[in-house]
């Protein structure tokens, strides 16, 4: 991966530098698979918290684990997409173009199926 090269001073200092070097909309690059990753993880956590509830809902103190339990599975489904996320935002522009199927191409290719579920029991 093209990772840059910055040395930052502090994160003022940082965000100054990013929008000499690459401009303002370099901040809202990931923000497409940002959302994506949020609307999906909301939409699995919901669904998957709904059937353990209607699955345990007589069982005392369900919550306590019904919660974290679809939290859980929500997250096997959406960890790829925020590795995604994480090397998309880590691109250096000012070398490269950003290119979403190009950067799913390449982890597949490089890693495999494991390297999507990099940082997941982290």
């Amino acid at each position: 991966m093209n990772l840059p090269e910055y040395q930052y001073s502090s994160a003022r200092d940082g965000l100054r530098e990013i929008y000499e070097r690459e401009g303002l909309l370099r901040f809202y690059k990931s923000t497409k698979v940002f959302l994506m990753t949020n609307t999906i993880y909301t939409a699995f956590l919901f669904q998957f918290y709904e059937l353990l509830n209607y699955h345990f809902r007589d069982k005392p103190y369900s919550i306590f684990y019904t919660s974290p339990l679809s939290a859980f599975m929500a997250a096997i489904i959406v960890n790829p997409f925020e590795v995604v996320l994480t090397r998309y935002a880590l691109v250096d522009t000012t070398k490269k173009k950003l290119v979403l199927s190009y950067l799913l191409k390449r982890l597949w290719q490089r890693e495999g199926l494991s390297g999507f579920y990099k940082g997941f029991l982290a």
